[in-house]
């Protein structure tokens, strides 16, 4: 799979930043390829905000 920004990716960076600024304190450093655009999901908390935005797959809509 191609690598690439969040725009880039089609996920708006703004919200990409807003949901993982408050996680990466706590996340575990062997994990935190999980954060980065290519395979970020939105957290659990606070997806519902995302949700009307955002796909299934994590791209907007």
């Amino acid at each position: 799979m191609g690598r690439g920004t969040a725009a880039n990716r089609n996920i708006d960076p703004g919200l990409w930043l807003a949901d993982i600024l408050p996680r990466i304190e706590d996340h575990l450093n062997n994990r935190i390829h999980e954060l980065l655009p290519w395979s970020w999901k939105p957290a659990a908390v606070g997806a519902t905000a995302l949700g009307a935005k955002m796909g299934l797959a994590g791209r907007l809509i």
